[in-house]
């Protein structure tokens, strides 16, 4: 019951606002559950990498003598 409690939690996280009640998780399809709970737990790592990636990109064309500054384009 409460591991039921627990994913309808963050399914409903995921959907932004209750939209699932405990009792009704076993009817949703395994694809839709891990869909929706990546959503909540894979989501904010991948959006942290995205955004060290762009830093570090944003910092190497700084760097550069073509691309940086009024040089570009």
């Amino acid at each position: 019951m409460l591991a039921r409690a627990l994913l309808a939690r963050k399914i409903n996280q995921a959907c932004g606002g209750a939209v699932l009640r405990p009792w009704e998780v076993d009817e949703l399809p395994d694809e839709w559950i891990e869909g929706l709970t990546a959503l909540v737990t894979d989501l904010a790592q991948a959006e942290s990498g995205a955004a060290q990636l762009r830093a570090y990109m944003d910092n190497w064309l700084a760097s550069h003598p073509r691309y940086r500054g009024e040089g570009r384009g």
